[in-house]
């Protein structure tokens, strides 16, 4: 993962994060429909609204899956690099 930054959230922050997201885009959402189309109208139009919390959502989502890979990819490593110890380990034998 070299020059890429390393996940190292917990599960339990991760969920904290989505919903830190969600508040956050809520605010963000009224902020700007109101802002755009005037005050009140993100109150009177809850579904634009929601298409703000459902981006939240997907960044959740998001961060799971990088998550989920991460943990699996250094686990794949972890095994490949015992098994090419070993193998390393038969040659140098079968040739000693």
């Amino acid at each position: 993962m070299e020059g890429k930054e390393k996940i190292t959230a917990s599960w339990a922050k991760i969920m904290e994060d989505g919903a830190s997201a969600a508040e956050y885009y809520m605010s963000r959402a009224i902020e700007s429909i109101d802002k755009k189309f005037g005050e009140g109208y993100a109150e009177k139009h809850p579904e634009l609204i929601g298409a703000f919390m459902k981006a939240s959502a997907i960044e959740a989502q998001g961060n799971y899956v990088s998550k989920s890979l991460q943990l699996c990819t250094e686990d794949i490593v972890s095994e490949l690099e015992v098994i090419s110890d070993y193998y390393l380990d038969l040659k140098v034998q079968k040739y000693k």
